[in-house]
């Protein structure tokens, strides 16, 4: 499902019943790229089902093979389901706005894994009782630029993940 956020522009909101990932990010099949609605669903839903990069992979290949290099929107949902993937890797149900952050939970860090976090994001906060942590949106440049959205966002929140928790749990 997708709303608009404040300023208008589509908001993707997946729900797989186990991550909930909901970014400001343009991110959908186009009905020009799949015309057909049942064909459009059941390739969302191969996204969203998948369990691994190699799953997102085919299923990359399957809509290229019937239909054409995949727009950037698609390959941005694409994307999604692969940071879906590290957060079930690393057992985050939710990623949702936080005014200009964005709240990851439950992430369980333990002392270690809290000392990384605020050396190598000293802007993020932890809340150990509530398992959550809040990270602003990095800006584009200088203050008064706007935040990152759609890929750089992706790979920020990617980025984040790997590093915190290195490995999967």
């Amino acid at each position: 499902a997708y709303r608009a956020a404040a300023d208008g522009q589509p908001v993707a909101t997946q729900e797989t019943g186990e991550v909930r990932i909901d970014l400001p990010v343009d991110a959908h099949i186009p009905v020009e790229y799949v015309e057909a609605d049942r064909l459009r669903l059941e390739a969302y839903r191969k996204l969203a089902s998948a369990t691994s990069d190699a799953d997102v992979d085919e299923a990359l290949t399957e809509l290229t093979d019937r239909y054409g290099e995949p727009p950037v929107e698609t390959r941005r949902l694409a994307e999604i389901a692969r940071l879906r993937l590290r957060c079930r890797e690393r057992g985050i149900t939710e990623v949702t706005p936080a005014g200009t952050s964005i709240r990851l939970s439950p992430m369980l860090l333990v002392d270690s894994e809290q000392v990384r976090l605020s050396r190598l994001y000293s802007s993020a906060s932890y809340r150990a009782t509530t398992h959550t942590v809040t990270l602003p949106i990095p800006r584009t440049g200088g203050v008064g630029s706007p935040r990152l959205r759609d890929d750089e966002l992706i790979t920020y929140l990617s980025t984040f993940l790997t590093q915190v928790l290195p490995e999967p749990r």
